[in-house]
């Protein structure tokens, strides 16, 4: 796939996601009548008592009640954690993950491992996050990335990456099921790499559910034409406000090559909002 090409599939992703949300959008409540003046009110009348507020749609969203909203498996969604939380998440028991949402729609994200071999080359990533739309069934998002490695050696770069991704759920802010498409490019000229996927995520219960995704590695450039791949993963989630747990599997492999092993996946997260 070209640039060009891939600029016209998430230019019509988002197309679709803006008129499913303006399809979507829930309806305005009218306001209620103003309440009688004390000159038509007898004075022998019981005093109307007072509405109770509605709750927020945003504070029943699933953002709220799910730690792991933000992703699918590796897949990120077009969602951010609440405004004010930190949080710490293990991926592969290694690979560790810190980070704070900003506000309520920007998230800044730092992901790192040990040193790895004998040159201690340790892997870093610095992510940045920003829902550009949020509407109660669906949202999208632009994320911004520099990921690289230091070492004792030669090994020292970073590179940038940009992307972005949809996000459909139903029914309005509860998420029982979200659909997300996402895709991210590196920035490395004729080595240029696009990697994306589309997840799906079905809610059993509060804490209960089902995860599916499938991600494809797809060169841009001359020189990173052996670099393309697919991988598919399923599993399950155990997630809550403040913590969860995903368990699966993955299976990545290219078209020609043997079937690869399936390979164990394990993320948990931690927060605190």
């Amino acid at each position: 796939m070209r640039p060009g090409g891939l600029a016209v599939v998430l230019g019509a992703i988002t197309g679709v996601a803006l008129a499913f949300a303006s399809r979507s959008r829930a309806p305005t409540v009218p306001a209620d009548p103003p309440a009688p003046s004390s000159a038509t009110t007898s004075p022998h009348s019981p005093p109307s008592p007072s509405p109770s507020p509605s709750p927020s749609p945003n504070r029943n969203s699933r953002r709220f009640r799910d730690a792991h909203h933000d992703r699918v498996l590796l897949l990120p969604t077009a969602e951010t954690h609440p405004k004010g939380t930190f949080y710490a998440s293990s991926l592969e028991i290694v690979l560790l993950q810190v980070g704070y949402a900003v506000s309520d729609t920007t998230q800044l994200t730092f992901t790192g491992a040990p040193p790895l071999g004998a040159d201690l080359v340790v892997p870093l990533d610095l992510s940045l996050k920003s829902v550009v739309l949020r509407e109660p069934t669906v949202s999208v998002a632009l994320m911004g990335s520099a990921t690289g490695a230091v070492g004792s050696g030669d090994v020292n770069g970073f590179v940038g990456r940009a992307g972005g991704a949809v996000t459909l759920c139903q029914p309005a802010w509860l998420c029982k099921l979200s659909l997300t498409f996402a895709t991210n490019v590196t920035l490395i000229g004729p080595g240029t790499l696009a990697l994306g996927g589309v997840g799906l995520v079905y809610h059993f219960d509060s804490l209960f559910a089902f995860l599916a995704e499938a991600d494809t590695a797809v060169p841009l450039g001359p020189q990173s034409g052996e670099a393309n791949g697919v991988g598919v993963g399923a599993g399950i989630r155990f997630s809550g406000r403040d913590a969860g747990l995903d368990l699966g599997v993955f299976r990545f492999g290219k078209a020609g090559e043997p079937l690869p092993p399936l390979l164990p996946f394990i993320a948990a997260t931690w927060r605190t909002h």
